[in-house]
């Protein structure tokens, strides 16, 4: 798997922590990688969001061979034209994963800071989004990490975990990756803090 990320809410100690649990969860090897580019062409004036669609698209022109998929994390509040918000999206059956952590920090919703909830908020909205590359749809399921989520709240009453019935589509389809990859994406020419194709947002 890769991983592209970096932005002010999620910085290097967040993305290693991210690293081993996704290391540790999926018995795959992670790699780090910055992955600089100017998101400005994703920007949505109006929405004062980036398009994650667009993103997608991006990564999957610039797709290392050696890596089976790929997760962009990044601190810009994301979305797409469907929905008012995403916390990620993915390329159903495909390569190319993109979170964010804008929205799963509590200072944005007026909360004290803190970073353990965070952290599992991710970790959770990470591994929800490579499900969707192995081909998972939404599960029913209340407490599987693929349950879709509307709210943050949401994403804190379910597990980071794969129901039984999530674990064997997994299976069916050939198990988890032997490699994977994460970016980091560098804020420097991003302005402020500010889906195409089959693509899953949520």
């Amino acid at each position: 798997m890769r991983f592209p990320v970096n932005s002010e809410s999620t910085g290097e100690r967040e993305i290693r922590h991210l690293r081993y649990q996704l290391e540790a969860r999926f018995g795959a090897r992670v790699n780090v990688s910055g992955f600089d580019f100017d998101c400005r062409a994703f920007l949505d004036l109006r929405r004062n969001q980036y398009s994650s669609s667009a993103i997608i698209k991006l990564l999957e022109r610039y797709l290392s061979s050696s890596a089976v998929k790929v997760l962009a994390v990044t601190g810009l509040d994301l979305g797409n034209p469907v929905l008012t918000f995403v916390f990620g999206e993915a390329r159903l059956n495909g390569q190319c994963a993109i979170v964010s952590s804008y929205r799963l920090d509590n200072k944005f919703y007026g909360l004290p800071d803190n970073p353990a909830l965070s952290q599992e908020r991710l970790l959770k909205e990470a591994i929800h989004e490579l499900g969707h590359t192995y081909g998972l749809f939404h599960c029913h399921n209340s407490e599987c990490v693929m349950q879709s989520t509307t709210y943050v709240e949401e994403i804190d009453f379910k597990s980071s975990r794969f129901c039984d019935k999530c674990w064997d589509k997994l299976d069916n389809v050939g198990g988890l990756p032997e490699n994977a990859a994460l970016f980091s994406q560098v804020p420097g020419r991003m302005p402020g803090r500010d889906e195409a194709g089959n693509s899953l947002g949520l």
